[in-house]
């Protein structure tokens, strides 16, 4: 009879066939930050043109966070939020920079219009809803 031969052997084939390969999802890399800072320019190159650790009180001075971050996706909202030191939000600037997995600095100025007193502040980086990294600051 052959019905013992084809069960066995559809057995073995069902037990060393080649599963078909499962496509593995696509992983999009997170957007990350390399490199924050306060400057006071920005370079020819988009760097921070002239780095700050404080930044002056009571001035009408722009000031720029600077970010450097990589894994930008197209169409992705980065923001900066600055806040005082009860945190409460004094500035926030989005951008939309192009997409790229290279490092690129990003810049968001803010001018405190001469309104913002001694203390300490902080600025912080996101893409979406995710925080990247925060900063904080003196106004001297």
């Amino acid at each position: 009879m052959q019905q013992l031969p084809n069960a066995q052997a559809t057995e073995i084939a069902r037990q060393f066939k080649a599963s078909p390969t499962v496509p593995q999802p696509t992983v999009t890399p997170n957007a990350a930050i390399s490199d924050l800072a306060l400057a006071s320019s920005v370079g020819s190159d988009g760097s921070p043109g002239n780095t700050l650790r404080n930044v002056p009180a009571n001035s009408s001075q722009t000031v720029y966070a600077m970010a450097r971050i990589s894994n930008i996706q197209s169409g992705q909202v980065v923001s900066a939020v600055w806040r005082n030191e009860d945190g409460g939000v004094i500035a926030s600037v989005d951008q939309t920079p192009g997409a790229s997995a290279s490092p690129q600095w990003v810049s968001f100025p803010v001018q405190f219009g001469g309104a913002l007193p001694r203390g300490t502040y902080s600025v912080a980086i996101f893409v979406g809803n995710d925080l990247l990294q925060s900063l904080a600051f003196q106004a001297t």
